[in-house]
């Protein structure tokens, strides 16, 4: 949490502006705004799945338990893999969107490995779930 503070906290050159899907915020506080409000529908979207992935394996604890392990290890993963790219940008402007992005990105990849993992079917049953699609 303290990360995602610090990343509202910095600048964005105009040339990385133009892009990232927020090229209509045209201060940095609007752009970290924008950057935290996708995030949190990169967030709410992921968590739709993964509910609805629970649901489906709600009478088997062992699947459950699978479920919560490996979203427990993708949530560390995504953390620090996103925390060492803030890391090698440290010294510029760029590390907030550049981390607010990795953020983004890795929690739409895992709303899609949830749809495909857990809500598809082998056979040509519809998946539970619409296939969620990235933001631009």
């Amino acid at each position: 949490m303290r990360f995602l503070l610090l990343l509202s906290l910095f600048c964005l050159p105009a040339t990385v502006m133009a892009q990232l899907p927020c090229t209509e915020a045209d201060t940095t506080v609007a752009m970290n705004a924008c950057l935290e409000a996708e995030l949190e529908k990169a967030d709410n979207t992921m968590q739709r799945y993964l509910e609805a992935s629970r649901e489906r394996y709600q009478d088997n604890q062992a699947v459950l338990t699978a479920i919560s392990k490996a979203q427990h290890a993708w949530q560390q993963y995504r953390d620090d893999h996103c925390n060492s790219l803030y890391t090698i940008w440290i010294d510029g402007t760029i590390r907030g969107p550049i981390g607010w992005r990795c953020l983004i990105d890795k929690t739409q990849q895992r709303s899609h490995e949830l749809w495909s993992t857990y809500l598809n079917f082998m056979d040509s049953q519809e998946p539970l779930l619409p296939e969620p699609s990235p933001s631009p």
